[in-house]
């Protein structure tokens, strides 16, 4: 299947609107609530192809050894994804094999998603960074009610001060 079908069939698993999707030669894109996500595939040589999921979580942070600390605490916690700092950007990360099941795949974005949109919602990158909420448009429009991929984390990660044998991470 050429990777945009692959693409298409994952935002359809997702059940991610049209309204909010943009698709170009490169990959295809979608706001879930605030923040936009990048999906993408690389087939390199003599490689495996992966798909590769991005959520920008921050604008214009310093790059900085302090900022670079912050990010590495973050790194530190139980995650499907890796937090990067580059150019200034802030963003969720994480890869998985383009020949994974459109499941698992579908559960590696809703993880990313999900997680970032809760750091994001809890001014992390305002606090901690001192950058700004990397806020997505399509067409000059913000939505005014959040997908609801962006609550799948809430079923396994807890409030600092309670506790649960399923959390993946303790939100601070």
């Amino acid at each position: 299947m050429p990777w945009s079908a692959q693409l298409l069939s994952l935002l359809n698993e997702l059940e991610i609107e049209p309204d909010w999707t943009v698709v170009d030669a490169t990959g295809v894109g979608f706001v879930a609530a605030d923040l936009g996500t990048w999906l993408s595939v690389s087939d390199p040589p003599g490689g495996s192809p992966r798909l590769t999921v991005q959520t920008r979580v921050a604008l214009d942070v310093p790059d900085t050894s302090r900022h670079w600390r912050v990010i590495d605490d973050r790194n530190g916690r139980a995650t499907v994804g890796r937090w990067v700092l580059e150019g200034g950007v802030v963003a969720l990360t994480a890869t998985v094999p383009a020949a994974a099941p459109l499941g698992l795949q579908a559960a590696v974005v809703s993880d990313i998603v999900s997680a970032a949109e809760t750091a994001a919602f809890l001014g992390w990158a305002q606090r901690d960074l001192g950058g700004c909420k990397a806020l997505t448009l399509v067409d000059g429009l913000g939505r005014s009610s959040a997908h609801p991929i962006t609550s799948y984390r809430h079923q396994v990660v807890v409030p600092a001060g309670f506790s649960s044998t399923r959390a993946l991470e303790v939100v601070t």
